[in-house]
């Protein structure tokens, strides 16, 4: 089981996301060159619950998905689509929140970035 190939798959297979940002979908950081609206998420923890055995009975992880836009609404329908998407997600997630800020640019252009990113935990079995 790997939670970065499950919400990469889960946000690229999501028509309200896809819709959006077609395939401007990385991990840690925006490809260079993509346009905007584009999606960067990032699992900066995850636990593993074991058995006495050793053997993984459990994932718990932490995901942060990015949404960045040249608008703070454009921003903000992003993240709704991806709200929806994590709401219905396998593995189950929970604590969903949505944190907004935004940045200058960093890319040549005079538009400031917005940034809208999701946070969830999830959960999920490894039998």
């Amino acid at each position: 089981m790997s939670f970065a190939t499950d919400i990469y798959t889960l946000l690229s297979t999501t028509d309200g996301v896809s819709d959006i940002v077609g395939s401007r979908i990385s991990p840690y950081v925006r490809n260079t060159g993509d346009e905007f609206p584009a999606v960067v998420f990032q699992i900066p923890r995850e636990e593993i619950e074991s058995d006495s055995d050793g053997r993984d009975l459990m994932r718990i992880a932490t995901i942060e998905i990015t949404c960045l836009a040249r608008t703070y609404i454009d921003a903000d329908l992003l993240a709704e689509a991806v709200v929806i998407a994590v709401k219905g997600a396998t593995p189950v997630a929970r604590s969903l929140t949505i944190d907004r800020d935004f940045g200058d640019p960093y890319d040549g252009s005079q538009d400031l970035v917005y940034r809208s990113t999701v946070t969830a935990t999830l959960t999920g079995s490894t039998t």
